[in-house]
């Protein structure tokens, strides 16, 4: 006999369909506070709910959301989260991590509690036992458990396996090591739907969620399209658009404060001449979608930028008055990068110079392989720069000419603390020796430049004082954005160091340096990188960006700040200081050209040269003295 079943057996018996993310939000998702309360719509929110729905794919194991703030990130997260929680047997479980126990507090009571008991169908499996729900743990009728702890807390993250497990705002860990052990947790379920999630606004470009995009097998772009022409187009910083602008690096006329109050900004579109407000650049969201960078079948591993400009929670007027009120101060604009445009503020700041990585492709060997010269035909004069570090000294020597253009000749490492006599012996040995030029004359260093700065600087004094003839110049940064690029300062009776020194306006320097790293065909001012300089020279060399300020009289000036923190510019100083003592020098070219011609004409013309000697074997009575000779010849 067969029994028709009753609509209630029917409704248990039947397998719930599980809707994506998206609809999951609409249908069930209430939220008690914020911008816009009460049930999740979509529509508030257009560009979050395909981040959601990717997390439904099943053959999508991590997900990493690089976002600016205001953007409804976690609350969109926290959607998944629900509909997991919902559609789960009681096999499994997931962790939620944040970045201190302050903020597990709050999002326990402010977000993920709420969304259970406001939602209908998770408040319907909600523990009638008050224990079962803490700031710690939620745990549900049907077994499923939420576990809630913080980056620095081993036991919170030390227990079970989780299916499911979500870093939120990872780039502000303390400790990334408990992190790590939280990814591991979800091995077990690599087979079983496992979800790994990355949530934060960036850091450092080597931050956590930086190095996780880098991971991902595609990253997608959000497109918006115009409601005017209809063009799709990733909306960027370059396009924002504002009254009284000048440039969009920051040189404004315009009044931030009016801006935001009157709402003056707008999105200039790359296809036409519409202009979007906040309205248009809703709808413009609104008919947008999610693209990869490049398409990938069945990804592992996805990512999503997602600046702030794309929230309807953010205006327009209110991201170009902050970038504004920002870009005279390094950590504000380094804030504006990472919280508006969702990007790590180095790496943007790499536009502002020419980038390590092009200076990089450009090296070459301009000297025949098994050649013993490596100062080539055109360079007529050699300078030295020499940088003091607590364990070694770093010696530079650059190859000039006419126009100042220029060749790196030679890197040079001295191993060994400045306080030994040693090291200062070995330098000087190295600065005496010849360097053959390709013509087959034989060039030394003209002119040097010692740093005085640092933690050795009596050190470098009693190395500078009996070598002021050759040219051994002491160097002294002075940073003032109007200093000149060389000026001389002899020592009065009272100061102690009773050497002149030679202070360099670094600012003046590194604009011209700035300008010349552009240059791409050899002449005056272009510079030559030998084949064999190491990345990290180019690396050092492109370590700092310009910044301009007004100060206390609303004067411009500018300023040079390292792109990141602990970044090391050695090889940049080490440049500045040979432009600087050439520069002081003012060479007569014309006389340099001429006397290396008559020296290689002689060279040339001896059946045998004659042997020279060596820097240990010369007499340091002798040099001192020395009257004649190439380096007195200098200048005209």
């Amino acid at each position: 006999m067969i029994y028709a079943l009753r609509p209630a057996e029917i409704r248990i018996l039947k397998k719930r369909e599980q809707l994506p993310t998206s609809r999951w939000a609409e249908q069930n998702r209430v939220l008690r506070k914020g911008p816009k309360p009460g049930p999740w719509r979509n529509h508030r929110n257009p560009a979050m709910a395909g981040v959601m729905d990717a997390l439904c794919q099943p053959w999508v194991r991590v997900l990493v959301l690089m976002k600016g703030i205001q953007t409804g990130g976690s609350d969109g997260i926290y959607n998944f989260l629900g509909r997991e929680a919902d559609y789960s047997t009681g096999a499994d479980n997931a962790l939620v991590v944040l970045a201190d126990e302050k903020s597990v507090k709050k999002h326990a009571r402010k977000r993920i509690i709420p969304m259970i008991e406001d939602s209908a169908s998770l408040a319907a499996i909600k523990s009638p036992n008050p224990d079962d729900t803490t700031i710690y743990s939620i745990r549900l009728q049907t077994g499923f458990t939420i576990e809630i702890g913080w980056s620095t807390s081993q036991v919170s993250l030390a227990s079970d396996s989780y299916r499911i497990v979500i870093l939120d705002e990872l780039d502000k860990y303390k400790s990334i090591v408990n992190a790590k052990e939280a990814e591991g947790r979800t091995n077990t379920y690599e087979d079983l739907g496992k979800k790994l999630i990355k949530i934060s606004s960036p850091g450092e470009e080597d931050g956590p969620i930086s190095k996780a995009m880098e991971e991902c097998d595609v990253i997608h772009d959000y497109i918006a399209y115009c409601p005017d022409c209809g063009g799709g187009q990733i909306m960027t910083w370059d396009q924002f658009r504002w009254p009284g602008q000048q440039t969009l690096d920051g040189g404004t006329a315009a009044d931030p404060r009016a801006i935001r109050r009157d709402r003056l900004g707008w999105y200039q579109c790359e296809h036409c001449d519409s202009r979007w407000d906040d309205l248009k650049r809703n709808r413009a969201v609104a008919a947008g979608e999610w693209r990869p960078r490049t398409p990938v079948a069945r990804p592992y591993a996805v990512g999503f930028h997602f600046p702030s400009w794309l929230s309807p929670f953010v205006s327009i007027s209110t991201i170009i008055a902050e970038h504004l009120e920002a870009k005279d101060s390094p950590e504000a604009l380094r804030a504006w990068y990472n919280n508006r445009a969702g990007l790590p503020f180095s790496g943007v700041a790499a536009d502002e110079i020419t980038a390590a990585e092009e200076l990089f492709r450009r090296r070459y060997q301009w000297w025949p392989d098994g050649a013993p010269w490596r100062v080539p035909a055109r360079a007529c004069l050699l300078t030295a720069a020499v940088d003091i570090q607590d364990n070694r000294l770093e010696v530079k020597v650059m190859a000039w000419a006419r126009g100042f253009e220029n060749w790196t000749i030679s890197k040079h490492l001295i191993p060994g603390s400045p306080a030994e006599d040693a090291v200062w012996e070995q330098l000087d040995e190295y600065l005496l020796r010849d360097w053959l030029h390709e013509s087959g004359a034989r060039l030394r260093i003209a002119t040097v430049a010692v740093d005085t700065g640092g933690h050795h600087t009596q050190a470098a004094y009693r190395f500078l004082r009996c070598r002021l003839g050759r040219r051994v110049y002491g160097i002294k940064g002075a940073s003032d954005s109007d200093a000149p690029l060389c000026r001389w300062s002899m020592p009065s009776r009272k100061q102690r160091r009773q050497v002149p020194l030679l202070f360099v306006g670094t600012v003046a320097a590194k604009n011209d340096l700035h300008a010349w790293m552009k240059k791409e065909d050899p002449g005056p001012g272009f510079m030559h990188f030998p084949v064999d300089l190491p990345f990290e020279a180019f690396q050092q060399l492109c370590s700092e960006r310009p910044l301009d300020q007004r100060d206390k009289h609303g004067k411009k000036r500018r300023y040079w700040v390292k792109k990141s923190a602990g970044a090391r510019n050695e090889d940049l100083d080490l440049t500045v200081y040979n432009y600087a003592v050439v520069s002081y020098l003012n060479p007569n070219w014309d006389k340099l050209e001429a006397n290396l011609g008559a020296q290689a004409r002689a060279t040339l013309g001896e059946e045998e040269a004659a042997p020279q000697p060596s820097a240990a074997g010369r007499k340091r009575k002798a040099i001192r003295k020395r009257k004649t000779g190439y380096a007195s010849k200098l200048k005209g």
